[in-house]
């Protein structure tokens, strides 16, 4: 197979050296993989297929693009990328993994199968222990797990976080999965499982959350994603640092997980306080929206904890 002819995001020579050579050993599986001329369809997903090494081992997933939307398996190398270690940018860690543990992912054009040419999203596949089990409602899973899904979902303002969209890992950890539709909405996230969880809870962010959350530098996410290989768009770039700001912004506050995840799914009752609403009361036309947000929003998040 001709390595020209394929198109790979992000470019494995813009990576830390560990976090390269993993992802091209996944494309490795997938090009020896799709020379049998067709890969074995995944359950009964129709647009998601198995990579299987040598042995025959499940090794990655290789999710196709359905209806021409290249944009939906790229977010999802997107939220790997910028998924970024505990111990420092993605940039620069040589960790395989990052603090909210999406799985190394890979967007892929162009690649040939028999007489096909396909784009699609190669993920790597982990085996889960068990299904999402719940209890009175709640997943056994210490409440650090649920906090890292709900902060990849607060970053990239996703919109479909479900049970079908978590997988229970060992330790009783949680895999998010399925980052297709991220910043979907105006500043609206809908409503993920996790909200439902923590509908009693008063807990706010750990410390390792909030000390992750701190780190956060929108502007060199955006630096980063451009130099792996593709250009973000207006409305990526205004949603990425509105995020960010909000985040950052709400945790010094000290508001709760729950608080926060209200805001940024429309389930504010005072509509003034939900962060669609926030973003939509700042002028754009003056050259200062990024600054103009983060004065908006850190006066009504004062006020919004004054109130509760």
């Amino acid at each position: 197979m001709d390595d020209e002819e394929v198109e790979v995001f992000p470019r494995f020579t813009e990576l830390p050296s560990q976090v390269g050579a993993h992802l091209k050993k996944m494309l490795d599986y997938l090009k020896h993989a799709s020379l049998q001329g067709v890969l074995p369809q995944f359950r009964s997903y129709e647009h998601i297929y198995k990579v299987l090494d040598t042995d025959g081992n499940l090794r990655c997933l290789f999710k196709t693009v359905v209806d021409n939307q290249e944009d939906s398996a790229r977010n999802e190398a997107i939220v790997y990328l910028l998924d970024h270690p505990e111990n420092g940018h993605r940039s620069l860690s040589e960790d395989i993994y990052g603090f909210s543990g999406v799985l190394p992912t890979l967007f892929v054009r162009r690649l040939k199968i028999g007489t096909n040419t396909v784009t699609g999203a190669l993920v790597e596949f982990v085996e889960p222990t068990v299904e999402i089990v719940e209890v009175d409602d709640a997943p056994v899973v210490p409440m650090d797990e649920i906090q890292k899904v709900a902060i990849a979902d607060l970053r990239f303002g996703n919109t479909d976080r479900s049970l079908d969209n978590l997988l229970l890992a060992g330790n009783n950890s949680i895999v998010p999965i399925d980052h297709e539709m991220i910043f979907d909405t105006d500043y609206n996230i809908c409503k993920p499982c996790w909200l439902h969880w923590l509908r009693d809870s008063e807990e706010s962010f750990s410390e390792r959350c909030a000390n992750y959350l701190q780190q956060l530098d929108a502007d060199k996410d955006l630096e980063f994603l451009s130099t792996c290989g593709w250009q973000p768009g207006l409305d990526f770039i205004e949603k990425l640092k509105v995020f960010c700001i909000f985040l950052r912004l709400a945790v010094s506050q000290g508001l709760t997980v729950l608080h926060i995840g209200k805001m940024a799914s429309l389930k504010c009752e005072e509509p003034i306080f939900n962060l669609k609403y926030m973003v939509d009361g700042v002028t754009r036309d003056d050259g200062k929206f990024f600054e103009s947000v983060e004065s908006h929003l850190k006066e009504l998040l004062r006020e919004y904890y004054e109130s509760i």
